[in-house]
Parts: structure tokens; sequence; C-alpha cells
């Protein structure tokens, strides 16, 4: 069992492509997905949730959770709420969010790299897409900072004792939380971070108009607008 954590917030423009993607895994195996959510104008909601549910587990998985919360929390303290309620089997925590497309192997590859004893798995370059300026960009990132389809496993994760959560640079505080010892990186060609409706990382936006920087470079719009369902 591997769990795929999404906590979102203010989302249900969005985070259709996300449940989009899980719903197209292929040879994933048995997963979960644990959901976090507060209440906001845009909620996906324990209702809409269940409108996923057959195409889910057709995808093979086997519980899904429905975390509603009361009032807004960080991030950080989502991931926490998460991790807690993780299935006791379960050997590794997913970190999807709504504003992502995963690749199809993404829950295959993140077992795979769990059960070979990694602390964290992630690729280091993906693509980004802006819904609403039709703009595209090739993210890669630098040495072993925290990048993309980021994976933790159950023990890193129990080392998280944090009493205060960043409202910024969240992932990072994740991964410096865990201690991982055991890094496993790859690359992905076919999943996609979109902006243009999502409520957090709302700086990268400017990333499409800046031109190539060392970590971030333009792609064509239309070809990566081809790899969303």
């Amino acid at each position: 069992m591997i769990t795929a954590a999404l906590p979102t917030f203010n989302n249900s423009k969005i985070i259709w492509i996300q449940l989009s993607a899980l719903c197209n895994q292929v040879g994933a195996g048995d997963w979960e997905l644990i959901v976090c959510e507060e209440p906001s104008e845009n909620m996906l909601g324990a209702d809409g949730l269940k409108e996923w549910t057959e195409r889910l587990a057709g995808a093979g998985c086997k519980r899904i959770i429905y975390l509603s919360l009361d009032k807004w929390i960080p991030l950080g303290q989502k991931w926490v709420e998460i991790r807690d309620n993780m299935h006791p089997d379960s050997i590794g925590m997913m970190l999807c969010a709504s504003d992502n497309y995963s690749p199809k192997d993404r829950i295959a590859k993140s077992r795979q790299a769990m059960k070979a004893g990694a602390d964290w798995y992630q690729s280091q370059s993906g693509y980004f897409y802006n819904i609403l300026a039709h703009q595209a960009g090739k993210f890669q990132a630098i040495d072993d900072q925290p990048a993309l389809f980021m994976c933790a496993s159950k023990a890193s994760l129990d080392r998280v004792r944090a009493s205060s959560f960043p409202k910024r640079g969240v992932d990072t505080w994740l991964k410096a939380h865990t201690r991982p010892e055991r890094l496993q990186l790859d690359d992905w060609t076919d999943g996609v971070h979109k902006d243009g409706y999502n409520t957090i990382s709302l700086g990268r936006r400017g990333l499409y108009a800046d031109g190539d920087t060392g970590h971030f470079k333009q792609a064509d719009a239309d070809e990566v607008f081809q790899m969303f369902p």
C-alpha cells in the first residue's frame, strides 16, 4: 500500500486534473487516496470526491479518506494530518497537489522507490503550463533541492515533529524535517504543473515572462497543453 496525499483549498476549478491523473495510473498496485480540505467558495467537498470513486477504484485505489477541516490550516500541517491518517501498511506518501497532472506511472515508480529503501523520491524535471496565458516552460531542479512529484517514506515522515508551520517554502521545510538519508532522483517528461487558478506558488507565474533561466526554460505551450486529459 502507498498513499496519494492530496491537500487542497479553494481549488474545485483545477483539482479534477489531478484526480484524472490518478484515475489514469498504470500498474499502480494497491494504493489509497487521502484528501484534506477546509471550507471555501470553490471546495471539492466529500460529495464531489464520491463522484470519482468508481474511476479511482479502477486504477487500483483501495481506500479513500476525506478529511474535512473546520478552518484553514497551513499546508505543512495538512501534510502531518494526512500522515496521521495513512493506512498502517502504507510505505510512503506521494505529495500530490491540485495544480499538477501526475505522470501515468507515478504511483508505480514511487512504490518501487520506497520498496528499494528510498527516504525521498522526486523528479528533477517537468513541465509547467499557465492556463490563463497559454504559456509553458520546463523546470530543471538544481542538485537535490525539493523538486516535482515528490514522495516520502513512512519512516521519514514519522520524524516530523513540528509545532509551527511556514507559509512559504513548504516543500523545503518538509524535506528538512523528514531528514532523508537516501534520495532517489528521476526525470519525468509527461507530467505537468499548472498555473492560473492555483492558490499556492503564485510567484512562479513570473517565470514564463522571464525567459530562459538556470532552472526554467520556455517550452511550446501547444505541445504541453496536449499532455492534459
